[in-house]
Order: structure tokens, then C-alpha cells, then sequence
């Protein structure tokens, strides 16, 4: 049975197209069906609900560092200032195209660009460690389908095929030494969300999983919510971690009901005294 394309966001979708645009790289940004072999021993396994879940959260914040974070009403800010306006990492890569120009290295809106940059690969390093939860343990066969994604892409150079085979402990000195443009960082975001919306597309048991978590989730919330004003919990936030943490997984939907939240509510408000 042929595996089913499951649709990328609009914002996943908005931004890789933005994105490919302004660096003007000839990369589909529809989903690719990976063809590997290993899929077959991955898929509900090693990358399961947790995994797809990781992967989806991490694609989120690297477009908040491409095209800015989303504030209440879904507009998308950008977090770097460049001349009293705010830019996404992407829109600085039309800047530097313009200040290349410039002959005089002192100039200071060359020299703003450069602060910028670095503080967009700052941003980008701190959130990395989120993908190296999915790779850790299984590097060679996350490298594999790295370069498949990429070079069935026609990005067979791209750094991210570097980036994904390199030791853990040397990808912040290998991304910091070859990315020193807004060009080459946006080229390898855009590989990087690209390869991520291709590896979830790619992986429908770990999908229904974690479409079914999802599902659990909204439950739980539901549950939550009816029951509040009968087992009030004092902190709600930790009472949620908590549910989430121990029961998410471990409950079908069936299982999850009123009565059952109440118990555990009762219960961790026991413990928690």
C-alpha cells in the first residue's frame, strides 16, 4: 500500500516557500516519500509519537528564527533589529545581498549584519539539541536519510549531509566555521526543515501514533477542564506536566474519563501534600 502524504503546515509550508525563494534554490518543498530500506526498521519504532512530536516542535522554532515568532493573532515578528525594523533571518539574507556592495568592511550596517548573524546561529545552536535527541544512538541511519532527502533533492553538497555524519561533540565548531553568511544559514535551514517535513511524511505508523496522542491529549484537556471545579488542583501547570508525563502514554482513549481524571487528581494532590 502506497503510504499516504500527510500534509505539511501553512507555516511550514509558507515558510520553506519564502524561504527558497529569497535564496533562490532549486528545491521542492512539497513532501519526498523517502525510499530507504531503514524506514521499514524505524517507523513505530525508534521514531515513534515522541520522535514525530520532537521533530514537529523543533521545525517550529527554526522557522521562528527564519521568518520570526508568531504572536497571539499568528502575525510572525521577527526577532532581529536591523536599522529600527524587525527581521526574520530569512529577509537579512536580501540585506546582505545589498550590503555586499559595500566596500568598507567598518561600515556599520555590515557590521550590524555580521551581530545579527551571529546571534541567529546562537539562536539555532541553543534549539539543536532537540535534533540531536532524534539522532543520538542512531546517527549513521539519520545520516543515511539525510543524504537520501537531499540528494533526491538535488542538494547532494549541501552541509547538512556533513552536519548529520559529524560527532556530536564537533557540530557546533562545524556549523559555526561554515556558515558565515545569512545565505549559507538560510540554505542550511532550509535543507534541514526540508529533510525533517520529509523524514514525518515518510513515517505513517509513527504518524498514527502520534496522531492518537494527540487525540489522547485533547481528552485529557477535556477531562481536565469538566472536573475542575469538583478536584481542584492548586498548581494546574504542574498538574498537567504530571498527567502528561504519567498517564498520556499509558491510557487509551477509552480509559480516559472524568471519573478516571478525579482519581488522579486526588491522587496527586495526596502526594503533592
Amino acid at each position: 500500500m502506497a503510504r499516504r502524504i500527510i500534509a505539511p503546515t501553512l507555516a511550514v509550508f509558507l515558510g520553506l516557500f519564502l524561504m527558497s525563494q529569497s535564496i533562490r534554490a532549486s528545491i521542492n518543498n512539497a513532501p519526498i516519500l523517502l525510499q530507504s530500506k531503514l524506514l521499514k526498521t524505524v517507523d513505530g519504532r525508534f521514531i515513534n509519537a515522541t520522535i514525530i512530536e520532537i521533530m514537529r516542535k523543533f521545525q517550529r522554532k527554526v522557522l521562528d528564527i527564519m521568518i520570526g515568532d508568531q504572536d497571539q493573532t499568528g502575525k510572525r515578528i521577527g526577532r532581529y533589529q536591523l536599522d529600527g525594523v524587525r527581521y526574520g533571518a530569512y529577509s537579512l539574507t536580501r540585506h546582505e545581498e545589498q550590503f555586499k556592495k559595500a566596500q568598507d568592511a567598518s561600515d556599520v550596517r555590515v557590521q550590524d549584519l555580521q551581530r545579527l548573524l551571529r546571534e541567529s546561529k546562537r539562536d539555532f545552536m541553543a534549539i539543536a539539541g532537540e535534533f540531536r535527541v532524534v539522532v543520538r544512538g542512531s546517527k549513521s541511519i539519520v545520516a543515511a536519510l539525510v543524504e537520501e532527502s537531499c540528494t533526491r533533492r538535488g542538494r547532494p553538497g549541501s552541509l547538512l549531509c556533513v552536519w548529520a555524519k559529524t560527532k556530536e561533540a564537533d557540530e557546533d565548531v562545524l556549523f559555526d566555521s561554515h556558515v558565515k553568511t545569512f545565505g549559507e544559514f538560510t540554505l542550511f535551514c532550509s535543507d534541514l526543515l526540508n529533510f525533517l517535513n520529509d523524514l514525518v511524511n515518510s513515517c505513517p505508523r509513527a504518524n498514527a501514533l502520534f496522531v492518537e496522542r494527540v487525540e489522547r491529549w485533547k481528552k485529557i484537556r477535556e477531562c481536565m477542564t469538566a472536573i475542575a471545579g469538583e478536584v481542584p488542583v492548586v498548581k494546574e501547570a504542574a498538574f498537567s506536566l504530571y498527567v502528561r508525563k504519567n498517564y498520556l502514554d499509558n491510557l487509551s482513549l477509552a480509559e480516559i474519563t472524568p471519573d478516571r481524571l478525579k482519581s488522579i487528581a486526588r491522587a496527586y494532590k495526596s502526594h503533592a501534600a
